[in-house]
């Protein structure tokens, strides 16, 4: 049974993310589901890693020039999302993939809901891990 819903929320969040098209959203190919052990998304490659890396590996500040590129990408990624009606729900710093280019992608749509499609992949918030810190009000008060 177990095996069965982790599979159904692994293609609730395929559903969401092939839909998505932008520079900021990490791009998704395909998935690999043979063995429910091991599901796989095919997606882009992000060859700098999390922004959380960056973030951790940088012995100083960002450059203010840094950190509005960064931004801006972010704001670009989360209003396309917006736009298409997709609500992330577990946004944070590592789920922001950076490609070769400096480009953030925002990735890991496994806690998100799609009101066009009417999929939202998490089962209840009690049943899923979230980052409380990095959670909305709205999340936090209404618990998803």
């Amino acid at each position: 049974h177990k095996i069965k819903q982790v599979l159904a929320v692994f293609e609730k969040e395929l559903a969401i993310v092939c839909q998505l098209s932008h520079p900021n959203i990490m791009r998704v190919y395909g998935a690999c589901t043979e063995q429910a052990s091991s599901l796989i998304l095919v997606c882009e490659y992000a060859e700098k890693g999390t922004l959380r890396q960056l973030l951790d590996a940088s012995s100083k500040k960002l450059q203010l020039h840094e950190q509005t590129r960064i931004i801006k990408q972010l704001v670009f990624g989360l209003s396309y999302l917006h736009q298409q009606k997709v609500a992330h729900r577990d946004f944070k710093s590592l789920q922001v993939l950076i490609d070769e280019r400096d480009v953030c992608k925002i990735s890991d749509f496994g806690l998100s809901k799609s009101e066009d499609l009417g999929v939202n992949t998490a089962v209840t918030i009690a049943q899923t891990e979230y980052t409380p810190a990095w959670s909305a009000p709205e999340v936090l008060n209404s618990q998803g």
